[in-house]
């Protein structure tokens, strides 16, 4: 039995409960929900970073929830059109001990797969930084680069990532590959990728004319404006480059794009 949560419902009588909301929603919404069952299971699908806290997922949920709740990820490369239509995915849910595997099994389907692994700190980094080069590979094929210079955006942008990972401690296993590197495979390779999309509008049109044409939730905008915070911790040119190229100052992208491909590999 599913049953959906809306504005005016404030008890919640579940026995797992799957966030599937926009990042920056995440705080409000459950600060307006109260759990009638301590033991319930939280299974976040919302990939991103709260901008004022620079927080991803799990955090705001270990902030506001209460400690006796089991956590999981669920993120991986999945297009919504084609899970919808029932294309073979692959996907990891990564989760913390208590989580009953068992119970996942809702998840599954002949044509869904779930990975589950243990840990879910590094999908979520991933499933939000992914949506920040995704926008660079964007950029690449808008200014007519081809495949040659998106793998090396894309190898970039993993060590970027691994970098970050193991600065923050957080453990990237083999088995956490479709969470982490292949959605960043996917977001990076299709005009399906809304963020990939973005970043190739971005070399004829403004920021603001980019999203009126795409006219839908474009993740990397919001997580972008965390990058600062993050290069306090490692470095990360490709994603402070997008960050800079997204700066409504009229930067010429075209000149900027340029000058970092050939001066950062």
């Amino acid at each position: 039995t599913v049953s959906f949560w809306d504005t005016q419902t404030l008890t919640v009588n579940s026995d797992m409960v799957v966030l599937a909301i926009p990042t920056q929603a995440l705080r409000e919404v459950l600060q307006k929900i109260q759990f009638l069952k301590q033991d319930v299971v939280v299974i976040n699908t919302s990939k991103g970073i709260e901008k004022v806290s620079h927080k991803l997922p799990f955090q705001i949920v270990q902030e506001l929830l209460p400690e006796t709740i089991s956590y999981g990820s669920l993120i991986g490369p999945s297009f919504a059109q084609e899970v919808i239509a029932d294309m073979p995915t692959l996907v990891n849910i990564g989760i913390d001990k208590r989580v009953d595997r068992a119970s996942l099994e809702v998840f599954q389907t002949p044509v869904f797969h779930t990975r589950i692994v243990s840990g879910f700190e590094a999908l979520e980094l991933a499933g939000a930084f992914k949506n920040i080069y995704a926008i660079a590979c964007g950029m690449a094929d808008g200014l007519g680069f081809g495949m040659n210079t998106r793998i090396q955006l894309m190898m970039l942008a993993m060590d970027e990532f691994y970098d970050l990972c193991r600065v923050l401690g957080y453990t990237v296993s083999k088995d956490a590959m479709p969470g982490t590197i292949g959605d960043l495979l996917l977001s990076c390779s299709s005009t399906e990728s809304r963020n990939y999309t973005l970043g190739k509008l971005l070399i004829e049109y403004s920021v603001e004319e980019c999203l009126v044409r795409i006219n839908s939730t474009v993740e990397g905008i919001e997580t972008v404006q965390s990058v600062p915070y993050f290069t306090t911790i490692s470095k990360l040119p490709l994603a402070q480059f997008v960050q800079e190229s997204l700066r409504p100052n009229g930067t010429d992208v075209k000149t900027l794009f340029k000058a970092f491909i050939t001066s950062s590999m």
